[in-house]
C-alpha cells in the first residue's frame, strides 16, 4: 500500500490517498487525536487539584541560595545593588 494519485481535473473526481486513507480521513484522524491529547493535557492537571492534592508552585527569589541564579560569590551589599537595579527597570 504505498501512495495512490488519481486526478480527473475537469470532471472533479481527485482523490489522494496514503496507506490506503484518503486526505479527508487522515484530517479527521489528526484533529481527533489533538483533541484527546489537548483534553488529556486538562484533565489530569484538574484530577490532582480535584483530589485534595491541591496546587502548589514554590516562588525562588533570584537572590535565594535555593536559586539556580544565585551567584555565591557576591555580597550582601552587591546583592542589594543589585534588587535596587532591578527595581528601577
Amino acid at each position: 500500500m504505498g501512495i495512490d494519485w488519481r486526478y480527473t481535473v475537469m470532471g472533479i473526481d481527485w482523490r489522494y490517498t496514503v496507506m490506503g486513507f484518503s486526505v479527508s480521513q487522515t484530517i479527521v484522524a489528526m484533529a481527533l487525536l489533538s483533541f484527546s491529547l489537548a483534553l488529556l493535557a486538562i484533565a489530569f492537571p484538574l484530577h490532582s487539584v480535584a483530589a485534595g492534592e491541591g496546587l502548589s508552585i514554590k516562588l525562588i527569589h533570584c537572590d535565594s541560595p535555593k536559586s539556580p541564579l544565585y551567584d555565591p560569590s557576591t555580597t550582601h551589599f552587591d546583592r542589594v545593588i543589585a534588587a535596587a537595579h532591578r527595581a528601577q527597570e
